[in-house]
């Protein structure tokens, strides 16, 4: 009980220093307020008719094989292993379209939390 009020006690105290975080409206400058030398006088408006501007020319991914291998955990299990592994293989034939196979895999068994449940019972 004791703990679970200190707990209470400090998520209150983050909370509150936390909630009072903010800007002085002073400190907020308009534009009416800056001086008219600084302010650029002319502007370009960059042309964006499609996404190939925006997008960075130096990594061509049309013609391109990607194949990855990875490992990693699946956090809302708790009874059985949480641990999969998964292997894809992608043939890209433009920049936009790519078509491949990704094939997961759990980790067969039971998790250690499991193990102490079937001990306790």
């Amino acid at each position: 009980m004791i703990v679970s009020k200190r707990i209470r006690t400090l998520l209150l105290a983050l909370s509150l220093l936390m909630g009072s975080v903010g800007y002085a409206q002073e400190t907020i400058t308009t534009i009416d307020e800056l001086d008219a030398d600084n302010l650029p006088t002319e502007s370009v408006l960059p042309i964006v008719d499609s996404d190939i501007v925006v997008r960075n020319r130096k990594v061509a991914f049309a013609k391109r094989v990607d194949v990855s291998i990875s490992t990693g955990l699946v956090i809302d299990e708790m009874f059985f292993d949480n641990k999969f592994f998964s292997f894809a293989a992608f043939y890209n034939t433009s920049d936009d379209v790519a078509y491949g196979l990704k094939y997961l895999s759990r980790v067969a068994g039971e998790s250690d939390y499991s193990k102490q449940f079937s001990q306790t019972a």
